[in-house]
């Protein structure tokens, strides 16, 4: 009897997918960057960086800035155009995928037929994407898929012409719910929620704009809740069509990584670096030897060192926990919040010192036979003591 073996791929409207996750538009690049840091087949597939007509060179750097609420950025859609596009990252990411949805873009309607045209029958394009936050060049509006009557005329045309699905990605800090219907009638297999909504950021020492090409994109934690209320809507309004989610669920995955090796890394030190302050102190070396004695007492003792510190770092932080919930509660007064704290402070670092030094005579005991050499040294003083003075 063999156990049945439980799938988590899903079928996109129409496409086989062997997990939900799809690596989005630009992050795997041309399918050359993750090679050997991913195995892409393991992936439910990969977007490729947007790709238009003709060549673009991209923004001027800087193109990334940090904000407080997560980047800025702007590209500026950077690729080789859609002939070179085919003829060289189409096959290498065809190669690594099992699913490939190339991203496409254009400023008038012409451009975005020529592009499907050029991708009809391409061996390895399981779907297409449909880029909308350009701007229109016909029109001369500053976003292309912010209008529903050039969203139905764009999406229509190259759901028509398509031999495959076709998925259109709306843009981000706009009225979704009237731009997905119109995708949706226009002929859209599912739709892409959403692009990044537009940002900028500012140099203020410089007093000019941070990035490169001026303007650019946000992302980050902030999107988070604006996605969901965009799926919300759209799931309303269209409950039958397939959705695909733009989020960093790996920025979760990579959190959770980075505070898994961080805590890691920082008990080893913790451990090994324990008795460093009383090693200075007390047996008066330097950094560079109190960091190397520190590490030889750890020898064969870091679980007990770290049980040790991991008990004293909760009684800290439940004990500063007390103390601040207690501050805002009784203590109305901003001052006296702050006095309190540094009250608390006063009162425990001295306990932290104890505790270390604590630490530092139970390690030596243990691995040096401490305790004998102090007893021997006060017996030995106090025979010397009793021993009557030589005539």
């Amino acid at each position: 009897m063999t156990a049945r073996t439980r799938s988590i791929g899903v079928d996109l409207a129409g496409v086989a997918l062997a997990t939900p996750v799809l690596i989005a538009s630009g992050c795997a690049g041309t399918g050359k960057e993750l090679h050997g840091l991913v195995e892409l087949r393991r992936v439910g597939g990969v977007v490729s960086r947007t790709v238009t007509v003709e060549p673009r060179d991209g923004s001027a750097p800087p193109r990334i800035v940090e904000s407080a609420s997560g980047v800025v950025w702007e590209t500026g859609l950077q690729n080789p155009g859609v002939d070179a596009f085919v003829a060289t990252e189409l096959p290498t990411l065809a190669a690594a995928s099992s699913a490939v949805f190339v991203s496409i873009a254009g400023a008038t309607l012409e451009e975005y037929v020529r592009i499907t045209g050029v991708l009809q029958g391409r061996t390895g394009v399981a779907a297409i994407e449909v880029h909308l936050s350009g701007p229109d060049r016909e029109l001369e509006r500053p976003v292309l898929g912010a209008h529903a009557d050039r969203v139905t005329e764009v999406v229509g045309a190259v759901a028509r012409m398509s031999l495959v699905p076709v998925f259109a990605k709306l843009p981000g800090g706009v009225d979704v719910v009237p731009v997905a219907v119109a995708a949706a009638r226009a002929g859209a297999s599912g739709l892409t929620l959403c692009a990044s909504p537009p940002a900028l950021a500012i140099d203020a020492p410089a007093s000019r704009p941070a990035l490169g090409g001026t303007g650019g994109w946000l992302s980050g934690p902030a999107l988070k809740p604006m996605t969901l209320r965009a799926v919300a809507e759209v799931h309303r309004a269209l409950p039958r069509m397939p959705l695909v989610l733009v989020g960093a669920i790996v920025r979760y995955i990579g959190m959770f990584v980075g505070l898994f090796f961080f805590l890691i890394g920082g008990i080893y030190v913790a451990a090994r670096w324990f008795a460093v302050t009383p090693l200075v102190v007390l047996e008066r070396r330097g950094l560079g030897a109190a960091l190397s004695r520190s590490g030889d007492l750890s020898k064969g003792q870091k679980r007990h060192i770290v049980n040790t510190i991991g008990l004293a770092a909760v009684i800290y932080w439940v004990l500063a926990l007390g103390l601040q919930f207690a501050a805002v509660f009784l203590l109305r007064n901003l001052i006296l919040q702050a006095v309190a704290r540094a009250v608390f402070t006063i009162l425990v670092y001295p306990v932290v010192a104890i505790t270390e030094a604590l630490l530092y005579f139970d390690t030596r005991i243990k691995a040096e036979g401490f305790d004998i050499e102090l007893m021997t040294s006060a017996l030995e003083g106090g025979d010397a003591a009793r021993e009557p003075a030589a005539p």
